[in-house]
């Protein structure tokens, strides 16, 4: 009876999950072909959407770039509550217990959120340490960040939960190469931003992975995301893989176009987010 419960609480948690990450990924694609509401998906990191009249009220709320780090420090924190509930000794009803047992003996939902919690701090460094001022975003991309990690964070649970593996597959293996790379690549990539963040204006980005794709730091996020496909390879993760490709190729494309204008035709980068294919 107990089992059939928590089976129930997971498969309405399952069903939320793939309705947001299905709408949110549907609406990206579609949003941006509809003339009057392209503003929405327009991302832009130093204010050159704030003078277009045609765009309503709500395209000019905009919050500080570096607020970023406002989802880092949210989804560090999630983990942190995560901890805290499994270790808590609280009197809780019989469901939330068989829960923590089957979520405390997760090998795999162990090393995906060592992994994740990784991630979460090393952005929250990054994102602290660029402080461009002249550096805008909408605030529908601020409340989505909230939307897309505490989404993330509950999918990568509830692919991982009951899941007993003892030793790493070869599939596994190969995601932890991939989050590896795909880690040390856009940090590099975010070094190489942040050292030009005095600037008020892009200047040509020719180190690290600019040098041959506009959008390196985008890059990176496909790659990390991949080796979290590989490791937990659950249908889950799958709808949050289809978000990052659509979201990273839609903002890597609008980041290309705006910082591109600075450009010489000799310094521009042959790809946008996808080495030999965009």
């Amino acid at each position: 009876m107990l089992q059939f419960q928590l089976e129930t609480w997971v498969l309405l948690f399952q069903i939320e999950l793939a309705l947001y990450y299905v709408s949110t990924t549907i609406s990206v694609l579609i949003v941006p072909n509809i003339s009057k509401w392209e503003w929405l998906t327009n991302y832009s990191g130093h204010g050159d959407i704030k003078g277009n009249d045609r765009h309503r009220l709500l395209s000019r709320l905009q919050v500080p770039k570096h607020w970023f780090w406002h989802f880092y420090a949210f989804g560090f924190l999630l983990i942190v509550s995560y901890v805290y509930f499994l270790l808590s000794t609280l009197r809780q009803n019989p469901v939330v217990q068989t829960a923590k047992t089957e979520l405390l003996y997760s090998r795999k939902l162990q090393v995906s959120l060592v992994l994740y919690g990784t991630h979460m701090l090393r952005r929250l460094y990054e994102s602290i340490r660029f402080r461009n001022t002249g550096s805008k975003m909408q605030i529908t991309h601020y409340l989505l960040g909230y939307f897309f990690y505490s989404h993330t964070f509950l999918a990568i649970v509830i692919a991982c939960l009951g899941n007993y593996e003892q030793y790493m597959s070869w599939r596994q293996g190969m995601g932890l190469t991939l989050y590896v790379f795909g880690s040390v690549w856009q940090n590099a990539s975010h070094e190489h931003l942040i050292a030009q963040k005095k600037q008020r204006s892009y200047l040509p980005l020719q180190k690290s992975g600019f040098r041959w794709i506009a959008g390196a730091h985008y890059f990176g996020e496909v790659i990390i995301y991949t080796g979290f496909l590989c490791i937990i390879n659950h249908w889950i993760l799958w709808l949050v893989y289809g978000w990052i490709l659509v979201s990273m190729t839609n903002i890597a494309t609008s980041y290309s176009k705006t910082f591109q204008k600075a450009k010489t035709t000799e310094s521009r980068p042959q790809w946008i987010l996808f080495p030999f294919l965009y």
